[in-house]
């Protein structure tokens, strides 16, 4: 269906023709292709930045869809519209932001860690009481597990449960422990009973650091997480302590040090509409780990939660976190919540510090109150394993280069439990996918204040180490042509350079880049907040120890060829990968070679194969 309309009298633009898809299978895209006469640029209304006065232009609407266009010239301006039907189109989307996962609910258990839980569980939930005989072993858990340099496990930390989740208090015997070890990579395998057991029961002496993610998207989780992250108040005694810190790229101090009373009249709800979408989670945990560094407790945890991807600490990497942590004596627990989360990230850094990974998905958020309790409830009591360095065979698994699989056993009578861990395995180099200096407004090229602190910080760090430079990247959204895109991305890119400048560094510490729409960090854009992340502007570190000059090579519309054109390069011995970018808005391969020090041994390199392989390459 084609409607026209004209503006006001005199000369205006003349739509010559409008055609497109008239109709589609829900999920399938379609297309609007117009000519204007007498146009200097034709707008779509929904979409951000200005088309051609001939041009083309690719959709997905879920349901039956009337897109109109605008061709402007001079003050004058000429209006179509092309409508798409959509058959058999999917239900109405529910935004997340409007509808919680699942009501929060207050836990059943009291406040004090010697209730008796009755429900059955996989969790660490109460205390058995003895009073029924003697229950039997339903689990095992390793909670933590304390490395030295010379043994990774040297120390264990685990817990027995029944049915309900109940700690099993004074079963054992130190005979009745085994553990069992496995490194591949070596092709060893050991079996070792503990040197000393003791069981600890109870302990008051934990200092607890608590990380939450405060970002937009955490907005349909927040009454959970604020009662869940109120109910282990319950499980903390007057000679315990805790800090809570809450973070998006910002990183708040809300306390620190003190006791579960005086953090029950301090731990509020958070309002979450303000704030922003990018995360800085690596800073938050260093912040947390800082806290936790001048107390005197001799138990030390550090728990993470978080909803979203790394993307905001710009000089704190994971390792950071990890190296921290294990020079502290710090336990790191992480806890995911939903499926928009770097569970690789999280894994790592509970790994690395001995500590445990939990991951909650929607609908199941009393699981994270679960979780929290468990943590806490198991520095109250625990049994106590050392496993002796010095046993037959140990130094084959002290340089066990993938890690070590430890299977932690429990043989009482009847009762046989084990839970195995992965533990031990050397630090690994694990770059965030963004760095995120600052997402920007609609059809906006100025950084909104929120970010003027993350440019304070990048810039005293470029001030501090002036042979250090770095790439700013701009990108835009889905909505334009890529000729407006690359345009408003470029402007946000100069803008970021010169907030940098006015604040002292010096211009050849930095270079530019306009990326347009062609690297969206989110493909299909279903939020507004998705559409406001891909408005951002990134950086990347130029290090030349990080070899991070690229040969673009080559460009295809298909993922096998892509793949084939990436193994014949690496078949020429060549680093390469490909990535996925968008190319009037339709997917699109790029085959890039890495590896490059320097932008003059790049383009060296892509000099010597371009003469012999007759291939042109462009450094980036």
């Amino acid at each position: 269906m084609v409607l026209l309309t004209w503006g006001c009298a005199g000369t205006a633009p003349l739509l010559n023709s409008i055609s497109g898809t008239p109709e589609i299978e829900a999920g399938q895209r379609g297309y609007i292709r117009w000519s204007f006469s007498d146009a200097d640029s034709v707008t779509l209304a929904g979409q951000e930045g200005a088309f051609d006065a001939t041009d083309i232009t690719y959709v997905t609407p879920r349901v039956t869809t009337t897109y109109r266009l605008t061709g402007h010239g001079g003050d004058q301006s000429t209006t179509g519209s092309w409508t798409i039907r959509v058959v058999n189109p999917p239900p109405p989307i529910v935004e997340e932001q409007t509808t919680p996962p699942d009501p929060p609910e207050r836990s059943d258990q009291p406040c004090n860690y010697f209730f008796e839980s009755t429900l059955a569980s996989d969790f660490l939930m109460g205390y058995a009481s003895g009073q029924t005989g003697v229950p039997a072993v339903n689990k095992v858990k390793i909670m933590r597990v304390a490395a030295t340099d010379s043994n990774p496990l040297g120390e264990i930390h685990a817990v027995l449960l029944d049915e309900y989740g109940n700690y099993l208090p004074s079963m054992t015997a130190s005979s009745e422990w085994k553990l069992a070890m496995d490194c591949y990579a070596a092709d060893a395998a050991l079996e070792i009973s503990p040197l000393i057991e003791e069981i600890v029961d109870p302990a008051n002496d934990v200092s607890l650091a608590l990380c939450v993610d405060n970002a937009a998207y955490m907005a349909p989780y927040a009454a959970s997480v604020d009662l869940a992250c109120q109910d282990i108040l319950c499980n903390l005694t007057e000679e315990d302590e805790i800090s809570l810190y809450r973070f998006d790229h910002r990183v708040v101090q809300e306390f620190e040090g003190i006791s579960a009373n005086n953090a029950r009249s301090l731990l509020t709800p958070m309002d979450r509409e303000q704030n922003s979408i990018v995360t800085a989670l690596y800073r938050a945990a260093y912040a947390g780990l800082s806290s936790l560094a001048s107390s005197a407790r001799s138990q030390k945890a550090l728990i993470l939660i978080t909803g979203g991807v790394e993307n905001a600490s710009l000089v704190y990497t994971i390792n950071d976190v990890a190296q921290q942590a294990r020079s502290l004596g710090v336990t790191v627990y992480t806890i995911a919540i939903g499926d928009g989360v770097d569970t690789y990230a999280l894994r790592y850094i509970a790994s690395q510090s001995g500590g445990r990974y939990y991951s909650v998905n929607r609908g199941e958020m009393n699981k994270l109150q679960r979780a929290l309790g468990e943590i806490v409830r198991s520095y109250k009591s625990f049994y106590r394993l050392q496993f002796d360095d010095r046993n037959q065979g140990w130094q084959e698994f002290r340089d066990c280069q993938d890690g070590i699989t430890a299977r932690l056993r429990y043989n009482g009578g009847l009762d046989r439990v084990e839970e195995g861990r992965k533990v031990g395995a050397p630090p690994r180099n694990y770059d965030p996918h963004h760095q995120i200096l600052a997402v920007f407004d609609y059809n906006s090229t100025d950084p909104p204040p929120a970010y003027h602190l993350q440019f304070d910080r990048l810039a005293a760090v470029l001030l501090d180490n002036p042979g250090k430079s770095i790439e700013i990247v701009g990108h835009a959204s889905l909505d334009g042509s890529d000729a407006a895109n690359l345009a408003i991305s470029r402007a946000r890119a100069q803008n970021a350079r010169r907030a940098l400048t006015a604040r002292g560094v010096s211009p050849a510490q930095l270079r530019i880049r306009a990326s347009g729409a062609r690297k969206p960090v989110y493909y299909l854009e279903g939020t507004a907040w998705q559409s406001q992340e891909n408005r951002r502007v990134e950086i990347r570190w130029l290090d030349p120890e990080l070899e991070p000059f690229e040969l673009l090579a080559q460009t295809s519309y298909t993922e096998e060829e892509a793949i084939s054109q990436v193994e014949e390069w690496e078949n020429r011995g060549i680093n390469a990968y490909y990535e996925l970018i968008l190319i009037d808005r339709i997917p699109a391969f790029r085959v890039k070679l890495w590896g490059y020090r320097s932008n003059e041994e790049a383009s060296n390199a892509g000099r010597q194969l371009q003469t012999k392989y007759g291939i042109r390459l462009a450094v980036q």
